[in-house]
C-alpha cells in the first residue's frame, strides 16, 4: 500500500538529496554549496524518519522518482559552476516549495490527531494494524518548519546571485 502524500513526499526528497549530493563537486558558490550539505543532512533524516512512520503504516514508499524528477536529475547533471547554481537553486525553491504546500495541505486536511471515534472506518483499520494517519501528520508538523526555512534560504540565496 503507498499513499499519494508518502509517495510524492519520498518521491521529491529523493530527488533533493540526489540533487544536493552533486552540489559538493558541481556548484561554484561555497553558500550554494553549503546549503547542498544542509539538504543532504536535513533531508536524510527526515527521509529515514518518514520511512521509519511509513514502514509501522504499512506504506511501501517508492524508492525511484517519477519522470518529471529524473529530468531534472539528468539536467542538473550536465550543468557545471554558475549555470549549475542557477538551476539548483531554482529547482530547490521550486521543489521546497511543493514539498511546503503539500505538508501545509496534509496538516490542515481533516485529520484531528487522536484515535479516530467510533464507527469510523479508520478506527477499524487501525484496529487491525493499518495506518494510523496520526504518525504521519505528526511528522508533517515537524517536518513543515524545517521545509520553510530551507525555503527561504534557498529564496535568499536566489536573490543573492
Amino acid at each position: 500500500m503507498t499513499t499519494p502524500f508518502t509517495r510524492t513526499a519520498t518521491a521529491i526528497a529523493i530527488v533533493l538529496v540526489g540533487c544536493s549530493f552533486h552540489v559538493a563537486i558541481t556548484a561554484e558558490r561555497a553558500n550554494v554549496k553549503a546549503f547542498g550539505q544542509m539538504m543532504v543532512k536535513d533531508h536524510s533524516e527526515a527521509n529515514a524518519e518518514l520511512s521509519r512512520i511509513a514502514a509501522e503504516m504499512k506504506i511501501v514508499p517508492p524508492t525511484e522518482i517519477d519522470k518529471k524528477h529524473a529530468e531534472l536529475v539528468e539536467r542538473l547533471s550536465k550543468l557545471n559552476g554558475a549555470e549549475f547554481d542557477r538551476a539548483y537553486v531554482m529547482a530547490m525553491v521550486e521543489g521546497h516549495q511543493a514539498v511546503a504546500a503539500q505538508l501545509r495541505e496534509w496538516t490542515t486536511a481533516s485529520r484531528p490527531l487522536g484515535p479516530p471515534p467510533a464507527g469510523d472506518p479508520k478506527a477499524a483499520d487501525l484496529a487491525r494494524g493499518g495506518p494510523n494517519e496520526e504518525k504521519l501528520t505528526e511528522w508533517a508538523i515537524r517536518a513543515l518548519p524545517i521545509v520553510e526555512k530551507h525555503l527561504e534560504h534557498a529564496r535568499a540565496l536566489q536573490k543573492s546571485e
